[in-house]
């Protein structure tokens, strides 16, 4: 449903005009437009104007090199009569033949089913002279081709005014009434007038003409909230009159890319109604739901069999969102008044305010608390600095409120919402809104959006057997709320096979030589609105090789068109950020061949400022590199003065989101290296930490490192010497870090980490929610506050934690780590509760069995055996010991849970957490025995 003033059908030649000219429009396809017709009676010519109507001459423009000058814009308003009136003057001087065509083809947009057009005047002012066309001028009555295709049939039409011989020089001089007013306002005065323009305007007039005892309030809409204009008022035979006036108006810089909500050009407003309660009041005679019978039972039949007040909630959801297709037909009242529901059922099909209307029957009929809700699609948050009127409002939704006292705010217009109330996408988080039901009179504002549910995750996996062979890439597209609601919507209406064509190019533009290896793969998680497609490539030539150094180039793709990035940074208005509110993440890990040892300093940067956080960090060790970016977008918009730090910034995310792992010589493994294989994991894990150790007091002796360096090297050699037991030198260099980036998360989360393992968890708890707050608020982040938590006895804590690790992890291992930890939580606080298996059971994912009871230690750890090899044996058997130690640590088995954990740290993984929790929890135990 779209909402529209009368003023906006008067204004929109002009609006149409200035606009245009200012984005250089004049370059753009032009809407393809639908003739239609009319009844003979809505348009009308007569040079005859309104007995009431004022004349005013256009005065004399002055020299500008302005393309289009407005010498006269004068809108009068009369209300108080049988057809309220509105009586239109423009003059436009043409200076540009780029301006040409706009007056050739003039617009003027009205509603037929219940206004009248009357042309007045059309002359063109040439050398003095005036030449009319009023009688020969043609008028064709068009509407927007893209009504149609969007479903709206709106019922406005535009009398498209076809002048002919306009020249660079002359004066379009038109006059035009608009008689009539939709009948569902009940006489109800609420108008608007644009004051402003972007075009030089040599004098501007508005006037309105009422009968003195109707109450009307007027304000200017200034996007800076400026100064008001005050108006002339003279009061004659029963009838006040308000004339605002204001003479060589400048041009307005209208800037790109502006939020929806920011009016830059000014505006006059008035309104009859004065609190929102009345317009409350107003849509309350409108939206009257239907009563309960027969044909309501059989709808409700379904719903009313769910055992919850949710469930019975998205059943009529489902029904109205999916049996019920969208349809606008706004004609005369209806452009505010919604069909009646039975109406609506019979059609099968209606706009936003039907199905709402339709929404709220049903659930009312089952005794649910529902009421229409009307909001601003475009404008979030600044109704209240507008005057009251039904016309601040152009789409409804629906508030739901629980038996619990949970609150939701539902868009019956969308559809394949399938997902548990309290995970269904958001639509309209951190928006003003109007709800229409008994006692409101204020605005009120919708929850902000769960940030579980606006991410979206680009994960690639990479496999290579050699750096001068083919390498194998598993891509996984994470989305979650709306994002996995639209891909529900996507796959239903496409065949398998353009499923697949969509994906076959997706790398092309990054590694030529790639071939899709298998169909797309799609794992629908509907409980947590999580949907991910899963994709298997084989690229050719992945590896750059320059001299003798090979490169492994990644790139951050879903990072790509998250700002609008201006021609200028010069602005006079905030710049709209479309991607609000998200987080894009993106993770690239690439598993190297099997003769590959690489060891590099692990990189972190953050970019931060009011608009968006972004994390980057990069690790290269072993067989394995791994690089992630993560963008947070904070807010809606960025102010003017700040787009150029903020377009500097966008500069240093877009040097994140690409990068490439190097590796030479030193990388591979000899062969001697080769035959050590018996070194045991302890050792090996000993001196890499020893290795990080050297290089990074090496890098801070030669001070050659920047600020931000050294602190990231302090930090990694602090959890270096954390891992060897060598406390005091870890918190020498975690000070030391932290003196030189105090407010870097990166490098709390690395205070915290060393906290873990050097004992001091109540301290780590405070790091990682700091780091969390300053905006890592990863999956990774929350499984270490969980597990400071939990050794540090906060169980209640640590429960909600891992489950927020779980929830936010894109990766199979982290969500399946989360959720053991979790049910490990859950025993410990004595609510042991059992969960489903995941879709993918990668380590940890079968241990899950053992906690739920459906399997033994003996029987887990014989899966352990048979399925563990490689190197990282020891890593995974250490993890695998402390889980089954943990399993009898809670049921009071203390003698097997001692062995188990010893056997934990007996495998030496001394650069893993699990090996201190595990001493930390025999520390415990043996506290329990004395």
């Amino acid at each position: 449903m779209k909402f529209s003033t009368r003023a906006a059908s008067v204004a929109l030649a002009w609006l149409t005009i200035v606009f245009s000219l200012s984005a250089n429009a004049q370059d753009a396809a032009a809407p393809v437009m639908q003739t239609v017709s009319i009844p003979e009676q809505a348009f009308a010519r007569s040079a005859q104007l309104p007995p009431w109507g004022e004349w005013i001459d256009a005065p004399v423009a002055p020299t500008s090199s302005s393309a289009l000058i407005m010498r006269l814009g004068h809108t009068q308003f009369r209300y108080g009569m049988d057809r309220p009136q509105t009586l239109v003057h423009r003059a436009w001087q043409v200076n540009d033949a780029s301006a040409l065509g706009y007056l050739g083809q003039y617009s003027i947009a009205f509603q037929p089913d219940y206004q009248q057009l009357v042309l007045h005047r059309l002359t063109i002012i040439r050398s003095g002279q005036s030449i009319d066309k009023l009688a020969t001028v043609q008028v064709r009555f068009v509407r927007p081709q893209q009504e149609a295709d969007n479903s709206i049939v709106s019922g406005w039409v535009s009398a498209v005014v076809l002048s002919d011989d306009i020249r660079v020089g002359d004066t379009l001089d038109i006059a035009y009434s608009l008689i009539g007013e939709n009948p569902v306002f009940g006489g109800k005065v609420f108008e608007s007038a644009e004051w402003d323009a972007a075009i030089p305007v040599v004098r501007r007039v508005v006037s309105i003409d009422m009968p003195a005892e109707r109450k009307l309030r007027y304000k200017l809409i200034a996007p800076d909230g400026g100064a008001q204009i005050q108006p002339r008022e003279s009061t004659s035979a029963g009838r006040r009159t308000l004339r605002f006036e204001a003479a060589d108006l400048p041009p307005v810089n209208i800037d790109e890319y502006m939020p929806g909500d920011v009016e830059a050009l000014r505006y006059l407003q008035f309104s009859e109604f004065s609190e929102w309660s009345q317009v409350v009041d107003w849509a309350r005679g409108l939206f009257t739901p239907a009563p309960a019978d027969a044909e309501f039972d059989r709808i409700l039949q379904k719903a009313r069999q769910a055992p919850t007040a949710e469930g019975k909630v998205m059943a009529a959801l489902d029904f109205v969102q999916n049996d019920i297709r969208y349809l606008a037909l706004p004609f005369g009242e209806n452009s505010h008044r919604p069909f009646a529901p039975h109406e609506v059922l019979s059609r099968r099909y209606g706009d936003c305010k039907d199905k709402s209307l339709l929404l709220v029957s049903m659930l009312r009929q089952m005794g649910i608390d529902a009421s229409p809700v009307l909001l601003a699609t475009q404008n979030r948050r600044n109704l209240d600095q507008m005057l009251p009127s039904p016309l601040d409002f152009d789409h409804v939704i629906v508030r739901v409120r629980l038996p619990s006292g949970q609150e939701y705010y539902l868009d019956p217009t969308l559809r394949a919402q399938i997902s548990p109330l309290a995970r269904i996408g958001e639509a309209h988080p951190d928006t003003q809104v109007l709800v229409i039901a008994g006692g409101e009179s204020k605005l009120r504002r919708t929850a902000r959006a769960n940030r579980t549910l606006m991410t979206e995750v680009r994960a690639e996996r990479v496999t290579a057997e050699a750096f001068d062979k083919p390498v194998t890439m598993h891509v996984t597209l994470s989305f979650a709320g709306l994002g996995a609601e639209s891909l529900r919507r996507a796959m239903t209406s496409v065949t398998p096979e353009q499923w697949r064509k969509f994906y076959e190019g997706g790398l092309d533009r990054r590694y030529p030589r790639t071939q899709l290896l298998r169909a797309p793969e799609v794992k629908d998680d509907a409980a947590l609105n999580i949907a991910r497609v899963e994709l298997d490539y084989r690229i050719e030539n992945f590896f750059e090789k320059e001299g003798d150094r090979w490169y492994a180039p990644y790139q951050a793709s879903n990072l790509r068109d998250t700002f609008y990035v201006p021609s200028s940074g010069r602005r006079t208005f905030p710049l709209a950020i479309p991607s609000f509110p998200s987080v894009i993440r993106y993770e690239f890990t690439l598993d190297l061949p099997a003769n590959v040892d690489t060891l590099r300093r692990p990189a972190e940067r953050s970019v931060s400022n009011p608009a968006f956080v972004a994390n980057y960090q990069a690790t290269q060790r072993g067989r394995q590199a791994q690089a992630s970016v993560e963008l947070e977008v904070r807010a809606d918009r960025i102010a003017a003065a700040d787009t150029p730090a903020f377009l500097a910034d966008i500069r240093k995310v877009n040097e994140l989101a690409g990068g490439a792992f190097d590796f030479g010589a030193a990388d591979i493994k000899t062969a001697n290296a080769s035959a050590a294989g018996g070194v045991a994991y302890q050792e090996a894990a000993r001196e890499q930490l020893e290795r990080i150790i050297k290089g990074t007091s090496d890098s801070l002796a030669a001070r050659v490192l920047g600020n931000s360096d050294q602190a990231r090297a302090y930090c990694e050699r602090a959890m270096a010497y954390a891992f060897l037991d060598r406390a005091d030198e870890a918190l020498a260099d975690v000070a030391a870090a932290r003196k030189r980036l105090p407010d870097d998360a990166g490098i709390v989360k690395c205070a915290a980490t060393v906290g873990i393992v050097t004992g001091d968890l109540s301290g780590s708890v405070n790091d990682i929610s700091r780091a969390i707050a300053l905006g890592l608020a990863d999956s990774d982040s929350f499984y270490r506050r969980g597990l400071a938590n939990y050794l540090n006895g906060k169980i209640d804590d640590a429960t909600d934690d891992f489950a927020r690790s779980r929830d936010l992890a894109t990766e199979a291992n982290m969500r399946n780590r989360g959720e053991v930890w979790r049910l490990i939580s859950l025993t410990r606080a004595g609510r042991a509760t059992k969960a489903p298996l995941p879709a993918q059971l990668d380590w940890p994912g079968p241990v899950i069995p053992l906690f739920n009871g459906t399997q033994t230690p003996d029987q887990m750890m014989q899966g352990v055996y048979a399925n563990a090899q490689g190197e990282d044996l020891d890593v995974l058997l250490a993890e695998a010991y402390f889980y089954v130690g943990e399993y009898y640590l809670l049921r009071n088995q203390t003698t097997l849970a001692e062995a188990y954990l010893r056997r934990s740290q007996d495998k030496g993984a001394i650069n893993r957490l699990l090996h201190y929790a595990a001493r930390q929890e025999r520390a415990r135990l043996a506290a329990t025995r004395h």
